[in-house]
């Protein structure tokens, strides 16, 4: 058995190819989180995870929305990203009264080499090439934005 997940290193005949994909999708999501905790230590992964999804200008509700966390957390992640000169608050043009969350140049460059880096460290660890690379793009966007569609059991639950 591999160290790095709990799964057999050869799935016997007959395997469903569904948990292949699973244990494939789980063992390299492991991976890449060591990866991105073992950088620079700069920033918390919360941190890189809000930074990765500020693609554009964003309200901090609709971001929270997009990372399925709570406003507060975002807020308060905002406020430490914003002390480090990563992201700036502005007003929003469609609605003055609100502001939305803004990369400041450093954060732009600093979200920039964050991603190749992690392109760089996913290509190595998986050995995949540019072809295997792009047949697994679309099923997988697919499949994120199937998942992302739907709720989560807690929020789908009503008690």
């Amino acid at each position: 058995m591999n160290d790095s997940t709990q799964f057999p290193d050869e799935f016997p005949d007959g395997f469903p190819d569904e948990l292949r994909i699973i244990a494939g999708a789980f063992a390299l999501h492991q991976h890449m989180l060591r990866y991105v905790c073992d950088q620079d230590g700069q920033l918390s992964m919360s941190q890189r995870h809000l930074m990765a999804g500020l693609s554009q200008p964003q309200r901090m509700g609709q971001l929270a929305q997009k990372l399925r966390c709570l406003p507060s957390t975002v807020t308060a992640l905002a406020s430490e990203l914003t002390e480090l000169g990563l992201v700036r608050r502005e007003a929003d043009p469609a609605d003055r009264r609100a502001s939305r969350l803004v990369l400041t140049d450093k954060g732009q460059d600093l979200r920039a080499s964050s991603m190749q880096a992690a392109c760089e460290e996913f290509h190595r660890a998986t050995g995949l090439g540019a072809s295997d690379i792009a047949r697994l793009a679309g099923p997988m966007d697919r499949m994120r934005k199937h998942l992302e569609s739907q709720p989560l059991k807690s929020e789908d639950q009503t008690t």
